[in-house]
């Protein structure tokens, strides 16, 4: 049918100009060299060129450099297979962006009939889906946290991080199969059990999923445990099944420093209550020897003229008494507060044990004659050591004098030396007032800083003994006590040569 002379039906080149105007797709007709021979404007809106910037030109211009060789490739297979279907490349616009198409083609005749797609949102997705994949694959591989979801009814992992094996040593193919009771420690599966006991009837009464942490122990392959952090919620999926999901954490260092810092915390409390203690006693015994020296040096200035020799030299013997106790006070507390503070050195020599307790017995002297003490003195040649002269010294004299404080007026003291394998053996023993059980033991304890008076009521302020068993210690020698109420102490030191 025709109207004014023309026809009412469209021809097929103007049907494929319409389909080319119309069509929400791109389409473009190339050549065998790949020039644009014919396109739709959608190529001009994507692309951002005018018609003369596109016709004539050679396909690849448009596309990004890293996709040239490719995209050439797979135009050259067209002329071998026919068609191209779904190749996607990447293209540049106009002003510099990144585009990325889909193309269909086939060949006719001398011509490539292409089909192309805007499908850049889809791969820009599909990209940023696989660059998180991969981070997270980055991340759950070289974690050292373990990343889980359980079964809370089976016990039973849906998924582990492979960084579990860095924690027990086991590849996630064995943990998977493996039973509670190989997972943790039997302590910790009770405590396991109760938390997922405790979450399981909070969330049925109260439809609530809350997060929760537990610290449990759990074995390690080839023997051993390691101590980990579990925080852990119940979650419904997305299939509304329960679910556990948790995050493991090793905390075996934690807790060993978390133990050693109260470790710490306890021996600075009582390094501060033996301090205390030791104040207290020092406060009273430090000041008890200077009441007689300022009284009878008092008396030496007032009255000196109506004195009598006898009464004068009681008077400077009483004085030279009192400062004696002073000085050896405070020589064992200037001692005691370097081996606390760990600044007093050791420093091995040869040392003649005969030499040292007789020269040791000579300064005693005066105090043995003062109370009436004889001494019992066993004292053979050839006992040497290699030991600390100046503790040495300390530990001698601090135990005659602590034999001598405890001695009655008219008793005996007995020191000896004697040689065993490869010690020397040094004993000094009493026939004073002994001790309990319980004074004993307390002799041994670290902290345990006590004064008791003498039988002559004569101060001190424990501090002797403790030196003794430090000194001791540091020549890796032991000491032991035997003893009795009313039947005196002996102390039995073993010193290796």
């Amino acid at each position: 049918m025709e109207k004014d002379g023309k026809s009412d039906i469209l021809t097929g080149e103007e049907v494929f100009r319409k389909f080319f105007h119309l069509a929400l797709d791109l389409f473009v007709v190339l050549d065998r060299e790949g020039k644009v021979v014919r396109y739709d404007k959608a190529w001009e809106n994507l692309l951002g060129y005018t018609s003369d910037e596109i016709s004539g030109k050679i396909f690849t211009e448009f596309v990004h450099p890293d996709d040239r060789e490719r995209s050439l490739a797979a135009f050259r297979s067209i002329f071998q297979t026919g068609e191209l279907i779904d190749f996607t490349i990447c293209y540049y616009t106009k002003n510099g962006n990144r585009i990325y198409i889909e193309w269909r083609a086939f060949l006719e005749a001398d011509r490539v009939y292409c089909i192309a797609r805007d499908v850049t949102k889809r791969v820009e997705t599909e990209i940023e889906l696989k660059e998180s994949k991969e981070t997270y694959k980055f991340i759950t591989e070289n974690m050292t946290d373990v990343i889980w979801v359980m079964d809370p009814f089976t016990m039973k992992f849906i998924y582990l991080s492979p960084s579990v094996e860095k924690l027990r040593g086991y590849r996630v193919e064995e943990v998977m199969q493996q039973p509670m009771d190989e997972m943790v420690t039997p302590e910790s599966a009770v405590r396991t059990a109760e938390s997922l006991k405790e979450a399981m009837e909070n969330y049925f009464a109260t439809g609530e999923f809350y997060e929760k942490t537990i610290r449990i122990e759990q074995p390690v392959k080839g023997g051993g445990t390691v101590w980990t952090e579990v925080v852990s919620s119940l979650l419904k999926d997305a299939a509304g099944n329960l679910r556990i999901i948790g995050v493991t954490r090793n905390i075996t260092e934690n807790l060993k420093m978390e133990n050693e810092l109260k470790q710490k915390n306890s021996e600075l409390q009582l390094a501060n209550s033996t301090r205390d203690k030791l104040l207290a006693v020092i406060s009273h015994d430090l000041r008890s020897p200077f009441h007689p020296i300022l009284n009878m040096s008092d008396i030496l200035m007032t009255d000196l003229e109506i004195l009598t020799p006898k009464e004068t030299k009681q008077f400077a013997e009483d004085i030279h008494n009192s400062a004696v106790k002073v000085m050896n006070l405070l020589e064992n507390l200037l001692k005691w507060t370097r081996v606390q503070a760990g600044a007093l050195p050791f420093n091995p020599v040869s040392v003649d044990l005969k030499i040292l307790v007789k020269d040791t017995l000579n300064s005693l002297k005066y105090n043995l004659h003062t109370k009436n003490i004889t001494v019992d003195a066993v004292l053979p040649a050839g006992m040497v050591i290699e030991g600390d002269v100046s503790m040495l010294q300390s530990l001698v004299q601090n135990l005659i004098t602590n034999a001598m404080k405890f001695s009655y007026p008219g008793s005996m003291i007995g020191v000896s030396l004697a040689p065993e394998d490869d010690k020397v053996i040094l004993v000094v023993a009493d026939q004073g007032v002994g001790m309990t059980g319980e004074q004993k033991a307390r002799l041994f304890l670290e902290h345990e800083i006590a004064s008791t008076p003498g039988t002559s009521n004569e101060k001190g302020s424990g501090l002797g003994l403790r030196l003794c068993f430090e000194f001791v210690a540091r020549h890796k020698g032991t000491i032991e006590v035997e003893t009795e109420p009313g039947k005196g102490t002996k102390f039995i030191v073993k010193l290796p040569k």
